[in-house]
């Protein structure tokens, strides 16, 4: 299965809080999260630690 959970914020920290508080809503208990990060947000991946495997993807902007 898979789910969407997603923050438009700017601040790492409220973006995450964001999608976490999403991802403790889903139906299942999720085992893998792929985050993408904007350019602004990759000095601050490490944010983005959840208690299943996560793998970071880094976008940069045009």
């Amino acid at each position: 299965m898979i789910e969407f959970a997603y923050s438009l914020k700017n601040d790492p920290k409220k973006a995450f809080d964001e999608i976490r508080s999403k991802a403790e809503n889903l139906d299942f208990r999720p085992n893998l999260a792929i985050v993408y990060l904007t350019e602004h947000l990759q000095k601050d991946a490490k944010v983005f630690k959840f208690d299943f495997d996560t793998l970071w993807c880094l976008l940069k902007g045009l």
